[in-house]
């Protein structure tokens, strides 16, 4: 297993009503196997249709929602808070509230630079129909499920790294602005004195 790098613990939010599969994704990406329950890795083996125990690189503060709107309400929360949500899974079927189509819709809305997974056993929504509803393909990535654990930790892992990187830009670019607005203020300032 690779070295967990410490240094960057991304929020990951895993919006899904069956309990067992949200352990799945705490046991997976939220600490080392010796931290999970004999059921979460039994449920972990079965649901991913593997008997190896490879974990993410980063460890990541994991977050869940049974609900849609729950869900919703704890990305909402995170960007007032200022630690928003790098990776988002939501599950398409979630019965009585939000679909996942509803919720990753609601969520865009929010935080246009978040990284949302859809995964489904079903096809209620195809993946065309769901970025139409959602508005936007970029940053919108799709799995069916029963899926390899390794394509999850993948996800998360790259998604993650790729999101910390685009906000690293985004501020950069942000000072950019900054500076040019002060230089050209300055130049204002000294064609009048002259």
């Amino acid at each position: 297993m690779m070295d967990r790098i410490d240094k960057f613990k991304p929020r990951v939010l895993v919006i899904e009503d069956d309990e067992s599969i949200v352990e799945v994704f705490r046991t997976m990406l939220g600490g080392p196997p010796e931290t999970a329950s004999p059921a979460a890795l039994a449920q972990l083996r079965k649901l991913m249709e593997s008997r190896e125990s490879s974990f993410a690189v980063h460890e990541f503060r994991v977050d869940s929602a049974t609900q849609g709107k729950e869900g919703y309400e704890l990305v909402k929360k995170a960007i007032e808070e200022n630690d928003p949500y790098s990776v988002i899974f939501i599950d398409v079927r979630m019965p009585p509230g939000w679909h996942g189509v509803k919720t990753a819709t609601e969520i865009r809305m929010i935080d246009l630079y978040v990284n949302i997974i859809i995964n489904t056993a079903f096809s209620d929504f195809s993946t065309c129909q769901i970025a139409d509803h959602v508005g936007s393909i970029k940053r919108l990535f799709f799995v069916k499920k029963p899926f390899h654990y390794e394509t999850i930790i993948q996800f998360a892992d790259t998604l993650a790294l790729s999101w910390s990187e685009d906000k690293k830009l985004r501020r950069k670019l942000n000072d950019l602005e900054q500076n040019e607005k002060k230089l050209l203020a300055r130049i204002q300032k000294l064609e009048q004195v002259v």
